[in-house]
């Protein structure tokens, strides 16, 4: 005799399933509205070759005014170790609703990219995983400034970022964070460098040789080439903007996993890369006003929500003819295979 889902039963499943679609649904539409900023900026996929034959796979966020006829400036953000481009969105976002077209790659051995060498130290290894050819790719668009280019980066994104810019004198503008720079930065290079990094961060030993930032850093022989001024601060903007010599430390109260995600390190990022590539004004938004939390706590209640979903799926699909082997009383009886 064939068995059917008892109604009765089922009811309250298929009430508890529909609820976790809808709101599975709902945040989802609400996270990809966000990252679009209701419409102000395009998102789209973009997949290029590296200078070695290796796929970079990125994001592109497009401002909708950028065009051929007006370009906008352009940012290329590198994500951190063991991580993906996604874990970048709070930066991104906030940058493409202030006028910038921002390229937020997966690093090469990351995310959707492809897989880099072995060899560190073979002829065909990328040490910017990705980052040279990134830029490339960006300033080759039309809709953005050739001359108004930047790098941002966060922990080991930040390094390549850094490289990139400092091996490059036509990047206009670098901000990263959780990285230090290192001796080989001078007054002009990397050009109008900020640099990020959290007073609790983990890294901080390794990163910039001192264990309390705010008391040692800004007296280390790297900051001292990089900021030649007889007693510089944490805070303070130092050089000019034109001509590409500014500098700026600041030093967020956080750790180094949520320099990534905190509200007052994106806002000194917004602020420098407005001084440094010079977006246009009509676009501009207080820094203040940032809705990357929004598209964050989205996505994880349309996870969760997944997740939630599962149990009165499974349950709806217990009660189909097809899984009718699996219903029943367990059966009292112990079965344990040999040793």
């Amino acid at each position: 005799m064939t068995t059917s889902v008892q109604p009765s039963r089922s009811g309250p499943s298929l009430i508890l399933f529909s609820v976790c679609m809808i709101v599975l649904i709902g945040a989802t539409i609400t996270a990809s509205r966000v990252q679009e900023d209701f419409g102000r900026v395009v998102v789209s996929n973009a997949t290029y070759m590296n200078w070695n034959n290796i796929p970079v796979r990125a994001k592109l966020l497009k401002p909708v005014g950028a065009s051929a006829a007006n370009p906008l400036p352009g940012i290329v953000y590198i994500h951190g170790y063991q991580n993906n481009r996604e874990t970048s969105d709070a930066y991104c976002i906030e940058l493409a609703r202030r006028g910038f077209v921002v390229l937020n790659i997966d690093a090469i051995g990351r995310g959707n990219s492809g897989i880099p060498g072995r060899d560190p130290k073979a002829p065909g290894f990328d040490p910017t995983f990705g980052g040279t050819s990134s830029l490339a790719y960006l300033k080759s668009l039309p809709f953005v400034k050739a001359d108004a280019a930047g790098m941002m980066g966060h922990s080991l994104g930040a390094e390549m970022a850094y490289k990139v810019a400092r091996d490059d004198p036509s990047v206009r503008a670098l901000a990263f964070s959780g990285f230090a720079w290192t001796l080989e930065a001078t007054p002009s290079s990397p050009k109008n460098m900020l640099m990020i990094i959290g007073r609790w961060d983990e890294y901080r030993k390794r990163m910039t040789g001192t264990q309390e930032i705010e008391k040692e850093w800004m007296g280390t022989p790297q900051t001292r080439r990089a900021i030649p001024e007889p007693n510089p601060q944490i805070g303070m903007t130092y050089g000019d903007f034109t001509a590409g010599n500014a500098r700026r430390v600041f030093v967020p109260r956080t750790v180094h996993l949520l320099e990534s995600h905190n509200r007052s390190a994106i806002a000194e990022a917004l602020l420098w890369m407005k001084a440094a590539l010079r977006p246009p004004e009509a676009l501009w938004i207080d820094p203040a006003r940032q809705i990357w939390p929004v598209k964050e706590w989205a996505t994880l209640i349309a996870m969760l929500a997944g997740i939630a979903s599962l149990l009165p799926l499974a349950h709806l699909l217990l009660g189909l003819p097809l899984f009718d082997s699996l219903r029943g009383e367990p059966s009292r009886r112990y079965a344990c295979t040999a040793s």
